[in-house]
């Protein structure tokens, strides 16, 4: 993706763990109900979140989540 909010960077590779939650983001509302699918805490979510927009220099998990679905690192 190339635009505002992320770097375009091919080389970024997500752990499983980030693009798990990245996944499960795409089809439940909140952190809380991650956690609670997962069997994390919300902090856990908020951090593995977090760390998966730093990775690819996203301000908005949808940007993060969209940069790995465009690669075909996890399926909508």
């Amino acid at each position: 993706m190339n635009n505002d909010t992320t770097k375009d960077n091919t080389d970024v590779i997500f752990t499983k763990r980030q693009l798990d939650v990245l996944t499960i983001w795409s089809e439940v509302a909140g952190e809380d109900m991650i956690a609670d699918r997962m069997g994390l805490s919300k902090h856990t979510v908020h951090t593995l979140l977090r760390r998966a927009r730093h990775r690819v220099g996203a301000k908005r998990t949808f940007d993060a989540y969209k940069y790995a679905l465009d690669r075909g690192w996890i399926n909508p």
